[in-house]
């Protein structure tokens, strides 16, 4: 594809939330023939009302070429990237209905407008859309890819990685109380810092990069996995209850998923009552985590899963 451009932000937003975009970006990058990267630069104070008329630096700059970009968060706010030649993913949609008039003003000129859930997909065609919105879901790197072949040395019982579900949490102390058990948590975050301990107090190591993240989830048994909007997270989401990446992550590090969901289409989609151990009370709980720590996953199920998943085969949704 001649004058392919995939817009990145790494230039300047170095917060690990964003490490997996750009792992998306360098995928796109090997399966779209002819793409190449732009670094977006940061723009400086002063720089709103020249994107409002579209006089941007990168617009010039793009203003010829088919580009490609992913939004971390839905915007409801114009924007320099609100162009014809424009291409936008967005990663995180916890938008209210009332919204919905400044989220298709702020994207009412790129050509092609994709969201990354399935649920939010059919919230925006049953809410009377502006403008034509495809699917694009979220994927696993293919630098992750699982093999058949696969061993892992586990190490822990059970790693939590990253925002945690309290209702889990609360299942997991109680259970803790009368069986042995060896998990990772991590503790507050401090100053861009990630430290990672034992339930025993030994310190295991500041996991901030992508690689540290892999190596630590690869030792452990277990893995929990909720939807964000489960249990008081909806209301920082909207009630919104996407699939996140780290279900995925989880499958390809070879863990036992222990799961909080609600039903609709996202997890359908991504089917996530075929593929991990949903509990609904600490009866159910104890049942998951007892098989789970006693049993190997099933890899080869995992792998023909995640075939479906991986960032190569939505790239083919661009080309």
């Amino acid at each position: 594809m001649d004058n392919f451009l995939i817009i990145s932000e790494r230039s300047y937003e170095h917060w690990p939330s964003f490490d997996l975009l750009y792992e998306w970006e360098d995928e796109l990058l090997k399966n779209i023939p002819g793409a190449k990267l732009y670094k977006n630069i940061k723009r400086k104070r002063g720089f709103g009302f020249i994107d409002k008329i579209g006089l941007s630096p990168n617009k010039i700059f793009t203003w010829n070429s088919k580009c490609f970009h992913f939004d971390i968060s839905a915007r409801t706010r114009n924007n320099f990237m609100n162009a014809k030649n424009h291409k936008v993913c967005i990663v995180d949609f916890y938008l209210k209905r009332e919204q919905l008039s400044a989220f298709y003003k702020a994207y009412s000129n790129v050509e092609r407008l994709y969201v990354s859930s399935r649920e939010v997909y059919e919230f925006l065609m049953a809410n009377t859309p502006a403008r034509e919105v495809s699917h694009m879901p979220l994927t696993l790197p293919d630098k992750y890819k699982l093999d058949t072949d696969a061993e892992f040395k586990k190490e822990y019982d059970l790693v939590l990685v990253g925002r945690q579900n309290s209702i889990l949490l609360k299942y997991l102390e109680e259970y803790a109380k009368n069986h042995p058990l060896k998990y990772v948590y991590r503790k507050e975050i401090s100053n861009g810092n990630f430290p990672y301990y034992t339930n025993t107090g030994e310190y295991v190591g500041n996991i901030i990069t992508r690689e540290d993240y892999f190596s630590l989830l690869k030792k452990s048994k277990v893995a929990f996995y909720s939807t964000p909007g489960m249990d008081g997270g909806e209301k920082r989401t909207n009630g919104f209850n996407q699939v996140t990446p780290r279900f995925l992550e989880e499958l390809s590090s070879g863990c036992n998923i222990i799961s909080r969901f609600e039903d609709n289409a996202d997890t359908d989609y991504f089917e996530l009552g075929n593929m991990t151990k949903r509990v609904t009370d600490y009866d159910s709980f104890t049942r998951a985590m007892d098989e789970s720590l006693s049993v190997a996953p099933n890899i080869n199920k995992y792998a023909k899963y995640l075939s479906q998943h991986y960032t190569s085969v939505v790239a083919k949704l661009l080309v």
